[in-house]
């Protein structure tokens, strides 16, 4: 069997600039090939890096919703304790404000340097590093009761937000980097199905008849260090990013014994994924270094950074935070005791999760920009229903019935489309150069977009009342004019013909369903088969 470094030079340029095998190259027509699969070391890799990093991101997003006032008493008695002061309502509500968006800033962070960290250490490398904020964090919760500490609770929703943000931009990196291009769409939703599942358990075991009382709640909000843990020791062996080590590292036959474990074939049955990885190293060799700010200066990836940008505020101003925050009420309105109230907000968590599941299959089959419009459409229509419920919620006794069915229809049309494509969709917008900083710089905007509507939303529903989702529907409006102008498909396209669909078009030039309507360098798929 040929080294793989020889195996690689015999991949040569064609006239147009791409790479191609020559005819003469028969090793790999001696084997039988077969369509990408998935294998168990993507199986276990996906897995170790979903309940290290984005589960714990969604179970720290909820974890603090069904102990609040356990928490508030904590910290009123903490502080009379320590500085003999009894707080005022509005102390409190400060306290509690800090508390909870402390979180959101250490996201911010996170996910800021997230593509610094992924490019200097590598992709596996850097979640590992991440990993040790969150369990950092988990401990500073853990006794946080016991050394009667505020200051250790925000501390540690800190460096867990600083995990959570990074964990937003690199884990879909890293996913769809290892994944071949049929599955790349499956593997970039595990994303928001893991921090979904997150979200689940965080609310299960938040009631009271489990660890949602005053003696437990500490190993509650520290229990997520245990997925971390045992993720992070699998994803030791697990193997790095082969394009990573290609591309941004130069060690060719690291990253092809990578790929090999990887696809859990012979070198010599590579060479689709081998030319791919050739025409996005030439791509990335004529601009190697990629600084925050000359991401955001290149005018040539500028077009894919703000379509990337404004996916990630579509998902924050979709309202689903909002919608989370509305929903206690609405089913209390329903004649819900407030233990029914905590169970049906887990039936809400839960569809999240499922339709996550439900996501990974759709935007294989549909595309990303179909289903993104239709979840769109379908989310806009939800929140007109749920305006056209909270004005006349007094009038019948079925109305607040409607309501309650019509947030569980949000959660789920928002799952399919708003939800899971704004985290992937950067990982095929971008070449190997630019693609962390550029993910994390939307990701970075996703957090921001979530701290502003927390903040703020409480004001809107203050002023607008019944009306108050209608913010949210005017945006989406907007959203779904951008994205049906500016988003190509993406779906099995690769880099190398997205990069040239972008080159080719203008300003004025509306987005297509298909990149191949525009003329387009062949892709190393099309070479394989010259």
């Amino acid at each position: 069997m040929p080294s793989a470094s020889v195996f690689v030079s015999n991949v040569s340029l064609n006239s147009t600039g791409t790479f191609t095998k020559p005819s003469s190259m028969t090793t790999v027509d001696r084997y039988e090939k077969s369509k990408p699969r998935a294998t168990w070391w993507l199986l276990i890799t996906s897995v170790a890096v979903v309940i290290s990093g984005a589960f714990p991101t969604g179970y720290n997003i909820g974890v603090l919703n069904a102990p609040q006032e356990i928490l508030l008493t904590f910290c009123n008695q903490t502080v009379y304790a320590k500085y003999d002061l009894v707080m005022s309502k509005t102390q409190v509500n400060l306290l509690w404000s800090v508390i909870v968006s402390s979180f959101l800033i250490g996201g911010m962070v996170g996910s800021l340097f997230a593509g610094l960290l992924c490019d200097k250490l590598g992709r596996k490398n850097a979640i590992l590093m991440v990993n040790w904020f969150g369990l950092v964090g988990a401990v500073l919760f853990a006794f946080s009761q016991a050394a009667a500490s505020i200051e250790m609770l925000i501390t540690a929703r800190i460096l867990v937000g600083i995990h959570g943000g990074f964990a937003t931009s690199a884990v879909p990196m890293y996913l769809t980097e290892i994944a071949p291009t049929s599955l790349r769409g499956p593997l970039g939703v595990l994303l928001p199905i893991g921090m979904g599942l997150g979200l689940v358990v965080s609310l299960t075991l938040g009631l009271e008849s489990l660890l949602g009382t005053e003696v437990a709640w500490p190993y509650l909000l520290g229990l997520f260090a245990v997925p971390i843990a045992v993720g992070s020791v699998v994803l030791v062996f697990c193997p790095e990013s082969p394009k990573y080590l290609f591309i941004n590292k130069g060690r060719t036959d690291s990253a092809l014994k990578e790929l090999c474990r990887l696809r859990n074939r012979r070198v010599q049955e590579l060479e689709e994924d081998i030319m791919e990885m050739k025409n996005e190293l030439k791509e990335n060799m004529k601009s190697p270094s990629w600084s925050f700010i000359k991401v955001l200066k290149c005018h040539s990836i500028r077009r894919q950074l703000i379509i990337l940008c404004v996916c990630h505020v579509g998902n924050q101003m979709s309202g689903i935070n909002a919608v989370f925050y509305y929903s206690t009420g609405i089913f209390s309105s329903a004649g819900m005791s407030k233990e029914e109230s905590q169970y049906a907000s887990i039936g809400a968590g839960l569809t999240n999760f499922i339709t996550g599941i439900v996501a990974a299959v759709l935007v294989s089959k549909f595309g990303r920009r179909k289903l993104l419009l239709t979840s769109t459409v379908l989310t806009m229509l939800c929140l007109l229903g749920m305006i056209g419920s909270f004005i006349f919620m007094t009038i019948a006794s079925f109305v607040p019935y409607i309501a309650i069915i019509l947030l569980l229809l949000y959660v789920l049309v928002f799952g399919i489309g708003i939800g899971p494509i704004p985290f992937f969709i950067g990982a095929e917008l971008f070449q190997p150069g630019p693609k962390p900083t550029a993910m994390g710089i939307g990701c970075t905007v996703n957090w921001l977009f979530n701290f502003v509507v927390g903040a703020t939303f409480p004001f809107v529903q203050d002023i607008l009342g019944d009306y108050s989702f209608s913010v949210f529907v005017v945006f989406l409006l907007f959203f779904f004019g951008f994205v049906y102008v500016f988003l190509p498909e993406t779906k099995d396209k690769d880099i190398i013909q997205l990069m040239t669909y972008f080159d080719n078009i203008t300003p004025n030039t509306p987005a297509i369903n298909n990149v191949e309507d525009v003329h387009i360098i062949p892709s190393a798929a099309e070479n394989s088969v010259l």
